[in-house]
């Protein structure tokens, strides 16, 4: 459920089927791992803009005859939507969390180290299709990802009808100590969350 569930957020296309590894480390129990994740955040294979942060990976992506998952969005739907609104609940999932994350990642890269890697790759460019002013260090920056995952954030919690609870309100007064203005709760029958 994790990995299916990680494979959406990133929108991994091609993470649904080709692009999964089964690993185990007692031949028992089996687990998901990702590998070759170039078709992520909207990204293709090439390094160009292909998918809009709404698609539907489980119905769009490149590989969509993997019986595997679409048995586990079928079996286990109602078990997915409680595990995202555990992520989205403790920030793992989260725009923020992937901007840090992000920012751990270009810390350790200079400019230099960029420009080095792209000019290493450049005479590639021909034979597999990458167009340069198209390459992915163009393309993939902090702006892009988190703008990207923004609207895929909004998009995946209608998808698994999340809606946040809420953690704390906070009631300011005027000069001479009132409050204005009305609050109102709602409880939200389904997920108990407040709105």
């Amino acid at each position: 459920i994790d990995y299916f569930l990680m494979t959406d957020y990133i929108n991994n296309i091609d993470g649904m089927a080709k692009n999964m590894i089964m690993a185990t480390y007692d031949g028992v129990q089996w687990g998901a791992i990702c590998y070759d994740m170039d078709s992520t955040f909207g990204m293709d294979f090439r390094g160009n803009i292909a998918y809009p942060a709404n698609t539907d990976c489980i119905h769009e992506f490149a590989d969509n005859n993997s019986l595997m998952a679409a048995t586990v969005y079928e079996v286990y739907w109602e078990e997915m939507k409680a595990r995202y609104a555990e992520l989205r609940n403790s920030g793992i999932f989260s725009v923020e969390n992937l901007k840090t994350l992000f920012d751990r990642v270009y810390s350790k890269l200079s400019l230099k180290q960029l420009h080095e890697e792209r000019n290493k790759w450049e005479q590639y460019e021909t034979r597999s299709g990458y167009v340069k002013e198209a390459m992915p260090y163009d393309l993939n920056t902090e702006g892009r990802f988190e703008s990207f995952s923004a609207v895929r954030q909004e998009y995946l919690d209608e998808k698994y009808e999340y809606t946040p609870k809420c953690k704390s309100i906070t009631l300011v007064s005027n000069s001479r100590g009132v409050v204005g203005g009305d609050v109102q709760l709602n409880i939200n029958d389904q997920s108990g969350a407040y709105n």
